[in-house]
């Protein structure tokens, strides 16, 4: 059994409750892909805010920060050096989180995106600038001054990480040739556009500098222009995240998680801490009504990125939203759910559901239920990839996403030399047998995708060659019932099966291929689910026909597809 080490820090108000889900939570997670968590706990209950007004006395609080400010940076230092992978933390005072940010140069790190090919990837300063500055208060405690620095250094460290994060995140297909810095620059006498002319040469990228009204001028006049990354200040970003959260459909505040990386050499130059995006909630503490949404995708993000379970956010955000659905919600949420009734129910609906994978639970690649054998005939089987479906889909999003990827795979296809075969669906009346006629009339459905409509046409995204094979499928799922696909099948050994909608007819036509000898082989990114999260399928798929799930880098990586 493969173990990761999480650390753990609390702070004061609900924070011991939500340590307490998140210790939970992650267990059960990890679990199903054979993975321990083993935890390091700090010994101290760091201060929030409302308990260090409650001291009521300035010079106390002061004490207070610098003592909490210490021992968090030394836990930091301390964990690294017992091998822990991340750490967890709850909300603390502000104040003595951003010495240690200044002292440890920490940067957040948050990707808003809409498709694969537009999306911002903002990476906070979190280590110089007004924040990690210090007070200097008069004896008479009725002036405050306080200091702040930036050094070309720290920017030179900033740049570094996140253009490497840019290359993790987007590939190298994609390289980024800009990056936008929002800062106040115009108050340094030119000093950052001197650095910023030097870092063009030494980064090969163009550096530019922007002011924070500026940009949102852009953003509110142009959207997001392609894959952006932007490194801003933490005085704008700390503005702009509930506005970005909220542009890009994340939910509020109170929902999210984040990620900071501390780029100190003493923390070995990258170690991560996972926190929730709101406070402490000292008013709700002990009454079992905190939400504990952010503390689960938190559990979810470090387990995909340092735990190797792939897919367990996208389906920790599907889970999340069935429940919205259903209501299940804490009540500052406009629910009634508290917070144990909360995670019980998503631990139920998720762990029966999360994609867990031949690979997952056996790394070293052996035992792997099947794979097409070297140099079999191959075909790209595109199901039901038609305006109609595309148009009425429930998230727009993920049709935006395959509408970006699924040009690319069948561009790859033919570069291959393999065929392509359009499978449409056809949902006139007049094909629909008795049954489907009735459960149409029961449920209040329309005919989708009739003959000869726009709706029925393959989406425009995508060009059907002369040379490629359409064939139609009349009021039914399994294209193999048609006598003439069946015919064409018979002259392959494995299909690349993609489309809409993996639970229905994708699932139909791979479980066809399957009981005639098929390999088969989905692609993750070029199709979805209607009525299940595809993640779910996809693992049902794996099981029950010996299906390859993989993701269109990795199958595009691979070469000639006859060395699949």
């Amino acid at each position: 059994m493969r173990s990761i080490l999480v650390a753990l820090a609390v702070g004061n108000g609900t924070g011991p409750e939500l340590l307490a889900v998140f210790e939970k939570v992650i267990i059960a997670l990890a679990a199903p892909y054979n993975l321990e968590v083993r935890f390091v706990t700090s010994p101290r209950a760091y201060h929030s805010y409302s308990t260090l007004l409650a001291i009521n006395d300035t010079d106390v609080v002061s004490s207070e920060t610098l003592t909490d400010a210490d021992h968090y940076e030394a836990f930091c230092r301390q964990v690294v050096d017992l091998g822990a992978c991340a750490i967890f933390r709850t909300s603390i005072s502000a104040q003595a989180l951003y010495m240690v940010r200044d002292r440890l140069q920490a940067v957040k790190v948050e990707h808003f995106k809409m498709s694969p090919s537009t999306s911002i990837l903002l990476v906070r300063d979190q280590a110089q600038g007004f924040y990690s500055g210090l007070n200097n208060m008069d004896s008479t405690q009725e002036t405050v001054s306080r200091s702040s620095y930036f050094s070309k250094k720290v920017f030179e460290t900033i740049l570094t990480f996140a253009l490497a994060r840019s290359r993790e995140v987007w590939g190298s297909e994609s390289p980024i040739t800009a990056v936008t810095l929002v800062y106040k620059f115009h108050l340094f006498d030119g000093l950052f556009y001197s650095w910023a002319k030097e870092w063009k040469t030494s980064y090969d990228v163009d550096i530019q500098f922007i002011q924070g009204d500026t940009m949102n001028r852009n953003l509110l006049a142009f959207g997001v222009q392609r894959n952006q990354l932007m490194i801003c200040s933490n005085e704008y970003a700390d503005i702009m995240q509930t506005m970005l959260l909220d542009r890009f459909g994340y939910g509020a505040q109170e929902s999210a998680c984040a990620e900071n990386v501390y780029l100190s050499a003493g923390v070995s130059q990258g170690l991560s801490e996972y926190q929730t995006a709101h406070g402490s909630a000292d008013d709700i503490t002990g009454k079992g009504v905190v939400n504990p949404t952010a503390t689960v995708r938190a559990a979810a993000a470090l387990l995909e990125r340092f735990g190797g379970c792939q897919g367990i956010q996208h389906q920790m955000d599907v889970t999340l939203d069935e429940m919205r659905a259903k209501g299940i919600r804490t009540p500052d949420q406009g629910g009634t759910t508290k917070t144990e009734a909360f995670v019980a129910t998503l631990l139920q609906m998720i762990v029966p559901n999360l994609p867990v994978s031949v690979s997952a639970l056996n790394p070293s690649g052996t035992g792997r239920l099947s794979s097409a054998p070297r140099r079999a005939k191959s075909c790209l089987m595109v199901m039901d990839f038609q305006n109609d479906f595309m148009a009425q889909y429930k998230t727009p999003r993920v049709m935006l996403r395959i509408k970006e990827y699924m040009p690319r795979l069948v561009d790859w296809a033919r570069r291959e030399g393999m065929e392509v075969a359009w499978v449409r669906f056809l949902g006139d009346e007049k094909y629909q047998p008795a049954t489907w006629q009735q459960r149409n009339q029961i449920q209040g459905r329309r005919a989708w995708c009739k003959e000869g409509t726009w709706g029925a046409e393959i989406a425009g995204c995508v060009q059907v060659q002369t040379q490629d094979r359409v064939f139609d499928k009349k009021a039914h799922f399994d294209p193999f019932l048609r006598d003439e696909f069946a015919i064409y099948a018979e002259g392959f050994e494995h299909l690349v099966v993609v489309g809409l909608f993996a639970d229905i007819c994708v699932d139909a036509a791979v479980r066809g291929a399957f009981q005639r000898g098929l390999w088969t082989t989905i692609v993750r990114e070029c199709t979805a689910g209607l009525h299940l999260p595809e993640e779910q399928t996809f693992a049902y798929m794996q099981a029950v026909y010996g299906s390859e799930v993989v993701g269109i880098d990795q199958l595009l990586s691979t070469g000639p597809v006859a060395n699949l």
